[in-house]
């Protein structure tokens, strides 16, 4: 994408707890696993969005 709003960076590791829901998004960010870069208060509209996303992830048959 050209020019995001927002760009979210995180380590494949962080990632993958992330979608396996063994870590919270707020917590990652909150204990710096997760890097923010750009439009916070974007960002912050979003914020119910981006907690669900490992729930409805959780599903999904993927191999780590």
């Amino acid at each position: 994408m050209e020019n995001p709003d927002v760009t979210i960076t995180s380590s494949y590791e962080t990632a993958s707890k992330i979608f396996k829901g063994d870590l919270n998004t707020q917590m990652a960010f909150m204990t710096g696993k997760i890097k923010v870069a750009g439009n916070m208060a974007k960002l912050m509209t979003q914020q119910a969005a981006l907690g669900h996303y490992a729930s409805a992830t959780a599903g999904l048959d993927v191999e780590y």
